[in-house]
């Protein structure tokens, strides 16, 4: 899977399609992609196509901004979301971001959390 910048041309009118996407360094992702040394990005497309999960390596170990990917805490714990209209690819996802085996997680709707 890909940012989906054909979705964003369909849904949006063109006018802000070029204002907002237009002027950013939008490129697809497709599989892992290091960003520096310590910083590195995963699809985790099961909330909503196109999303991302930035991973940062630091001394505490790694930390995740899951976006959405991860709402709640049992999530992540039960391997099974909640919110997804998408259940069995949401489980897909989190089998892989719990296989990080994260020091925190930063959620897009709930405080960070350890898991």
């Amino acid at each position: 899977m890909s940012i989906p910048l054909g979705s964003a041309r369909e849904r949006y009118w063109p006018e802000w399609t070029a204002a907002y996407i237009g002027i950013m360094d939008v490129r697809p992702v497709s599989g892992p992609m290091e960003l520096t040394e310590n910083v590195s990005l995963i699809e985790t497309p099961g909330h909503t196509p196109g999303s991302i999960t930035v991973i940062a390596d630091t001394e505490g170990g790694l930390v995740a901004c899951v976006g959405d990917a991860v709402t709640y805490r049992e999530d992540i714990l039960e391997l099974e979301s909640r919110t997804s209209i998408y259940p069995v690819e949401m489980a897909v996802i989190l089998r892989r971001i719990a296989a990080l085996r994260l020091s925190l997680i930063i959620s897009g709707k709930a405080a960070p959390f350890k898991p």
